[in-house]
């Protein structure tokens, strides 16, 4: 399902815990609860795999779901699906190019929410895909014809909204990649790139002036900030060899959290950052197996967020990861991995006990995985 310019940058991104020695980290008990996660049937489209790869809510009525499914030709096309509050869809989208694959969603009300991905004629070069849903119908609202991809989108108003991802602006090295909605058309605004290789896969606002966006540089955490007239490079903790933060979500301006993953050796750990207002520091997370990292995550409350991912168990199988900050430490908290080599690649929350989470499972053939804490 990868291949051309965005297969070289999810190679970028790809997280080493695939082959990993086991880790000696103790998971933390969840703390009782009478909600729990829940597997709920999802749709897939195709017989040769179908992923989701993020969700956005607007009310436990009305939930959005992106990502992809396989055709016969092993290239992908992308896939929409939407939740009423008692079943899962597919909602017809516009299928721009010969093969396209959404990786976030975001959403303002119920007649405008914003994809993010790409799409693109050939196996060798991607291009930047947005796609705007009116309360009618998805269609195309931008397509860069550079190559290039984005991976997260993030809503502040109606004119007012940021994607971020990676392009090739010269063959070899990959930049940052950012797109701003004004409400009227959509814009590259100028993004730090520090080293070589470069990619934002997660974005959050706490207002128009205060954006962050997360991602890689060089195997090494990239931290970025608008302050309402540009995006300068923030640093964060420093840590040895490998790091990577997959997502970012916003509390309060002195609340920021990031998930992602990070490793010492051949262990890979999950990583939690938290942005108090001053500085990034490293927050305590539990690893499990030989190894676990974390893709996104989800704000509800300074006492409730929820970061979902993967870890690998004894038998190198891959399992669902959910973990949960109670507001005062990360604890692991059962999740179902239905078929094994599952995995949780976007969360949202609704209310207080009230969240989504989805990605995909099966190892011959991908299905989507949508799963509920109620």
């Amino acid at each position: 399902m990868k291949h051309g310019f965005r297969r070289r940058v999810l190679s970028l991104l790809a997280s080493t815990f695939a082959a990993l020695v086991l880790s000696t980290a103790i998971i933390h008990a969840a703390p009782p609860s009478s909600a729990s996660w829940k597997v709920v049937k999802s749709p897939n489209v195709g017989k040769n795999g179908s992923i989701l790869r993020g969700v956005a809510a607007l009310s436990a009525q009305d939930v959005w779901a992106v990502g992809e499914h396989d055709t016969r030709d092993a290239f992908p096309k992308e896939l929409i699906a939407h939740w009423d509050g008692t079943a899962w869809s597919v909602v017809a989208s516009p299928s721009p190019e010969t093969y396209q694959d959404l990786e976030g969603v975001a959403a303002v009300s119920s007649t405008d929410v914003w994809a993010v991905g790409w799409a693109t004629v050939d196996t060798n070069s991607s291009q930047a895909l947005i796609e705007h849903w009116d309360g009618t119908s998805w269609s195309v609202s931008s397509l860069l014809k550079e190559a290039s991809t984005l991976f997260a989108v993030a809503t502040i108003a109606a004119n007012d909204v940021w994607a971020v991802g990676a392009y090739e602006p010269l063959r070899g090295r990959v930049t940052t990649l950012i797109e701003h909605w004004d409400g009227t058309s959509w814009s590259v605004v100028t993004s730090p790139s520090p080293r070589h290789d470069n990619a934002l896969t997660g974005v959050a606002a706490v207002s128009s002036g205060n954006v962050w966006a997360v991602g890689y540089s060089n195997q090494q955490a990239l931290i970025e900030h608008w302050d309402g007239s540009q995006w300068s490079v923030v640093t964060g903790p420093h840590l040895q060899n490998t790091n990577d933060l997959r997502g970012v979500a916003a509390l309060s301006e002195s609340s920021v959290w990031a998930v992602g993953y990070s490793s010492v050796g051949s262990t890979s750990q999950t990583l939690i950052e938290q942005w108090d207002g001053a500085r990034w520091q490293v927050v305590a997370s539990p690893t499990a197996g030989m190894g676990s990292g974390l893709q996104a995550l989800a704000v509800v409350s300074s006492n409730e967020i929820w970061a979902v991912g993967s870890y690998i168990d004894d038998s190198g199988t891959y399992q669902t990861l959910i973990e949960q900050w109670d507001g005062a430490q990360w604890n692991v908290v059962p999740s179902p991995s239905p078929q094994g080599n599952d995995d949780l690649d976007a969360v949202v929350a609704i209310s207080a006990g009230d969240a989504w989470a989805v990605g995909s499972m099966g190892s011959s053939s991908f299905q989507t995985l949508t799963e509920l804490y109620s």
